[in-house]
């Protein structure tokens, strides 16, 4: 525990020193009165910049695209229920990609006392169900003393493999309790192996240089992971032709002379011969279609298991960090 310490101060204090631990620079925002113990605390630790914005369908935007550019996990804090599911259609986009992002609110008891209070969640349900199924996991934390090991819990979970957004409510009593002890200690991703199998490799490289008509499809663990030299490495290694994920904006550059377009609009997925996917995650459109590249050996490799022959069943699949996977390959 060579990096942790111990604090005392208000719940919020003890989030905030928190996230200055984990490294977090900016926390995207909207601000509201049941998070104002989070709010106080910029004001005595510092080292975070509020990034204000007027609504959280734009906060949870700026963050996504903050986590995509920086390939740094993005801290959200958005107020109640109400705010909760207002943020919650941007939210989809990061779910959807995998993108790594903590989204926070406070919560308000709605049992104790009375049952119907303005922008909290109805009573019978709870908070974290707005953002069920857009999120890894989700957490409420009622107990101040609790604030640290859940917030480094919500980061470990959200940079981990398959990365993704995961959801913090903190009661706003937690938030302004006083005199609370935590240890403060960052969260990390989980260390995965890094060294894929060789007789897997050399099936993959054998397919790719044997093919006659190949499909590389890339997606957003490509850039997740940093790995768009690698991509494009693999690319020109195999003069492959690259495809992309449905509005997938960040996997392969646009100008590449080996870019063929998103793979959604292709017209002869029956051609393709080898179809090796790399960070990929299908968008299913709910028919037969769905069971796709009917003539061709398939190949996945990403850090989804989800996303790795649930739909179109795979010929070779790979569960890896992308990078290393690539890195490995392109020794081949």
């Amino acid at each position: 525990m060579t990096n942790s310490k111990k604090v005392k101060g208000t719940g919020g204090e003890l989030l905030m020193h928190q996230l200055v631990a984990q490294g977090v620079e900016y926390a995207f925002t909207n601000t509201g009165s049941a998070e104002a113990g989070f709010f106080d605390a910029f004001l005595t630790v510092p080292g975070v910049q509020p990034i204000l914005l007027l609504n959280e369908s734009l906060v949870v935007s700026a963050a996504d695209g903050y986590a995509r550019a920086s390939r740094k996990p993005a801290f959200v804090n958005v107020h109640l229920a109400a705010g909760t599911r207002q943020g919650s259609g941007q939210l989809y986009n990061a779910y959807f990609d995998g993108t790594p992002m903590v989204v926070t609110a406070a919560m308000r008891d709605n049992g104790s006392f009375g049952d119907h209070n303005t922008l909290g969640v109805s009573s019978g349900f709870s908070q974290m169900s707005a953002v069920a199924d857009v999120t890894k996991k989700r957490w409420e934390v009622r107990d101040a003393r609790g604030v640290p090991m859940a917030t480094r819990r919500a980061f470990k979970e959200a940079l981990t493999m398959p990365s993704g957004p995961v959801y913090l409510a903190f009661s706003s009593e937690a938030l302004d309790a006083k005199n609370v002890e935590g240890i403060i200690q960052p969260g990390e991703a989980l260390q995965t192996a890094q060294v894929p199998d060789d007789s897997t490799l050399s099936e993959i490289h054998d397919a790719l240089l044997n093919a006659k008509q190949p499909l590389l499809v890339v997606g957003p663990d490509v850039p997740n992971g940093g790995a768009q030299q690698d991509i494009l490495d693999l690319a020109e290694n195999y003069a492959l032709p690259v495809a992309v994920g449905f509005f997938d904006f960040g996997s392969f550059p646009r100008a590449h002379p080996n870019f063929v377009g998103m793979v959604d609009m292709l017209r002869n997925e029956q051609d393709f011969d080898v179809v090796c996917c790399i960070g990929y995650r299908p968008n299913t459109r709910a028919n037969p279609t769905d069971d796709r590249f009917p003539n061709a050996l398939k190949i996945g490799i990403g850090e989804d298991p989800s996303m790795l022959g649930s739909t179109f069943a795979l010929d070779v699949h790979l569960w890896s960090k992308v990078k290393p996977a690539l890195v490995a390959l392109n020794a081949q």
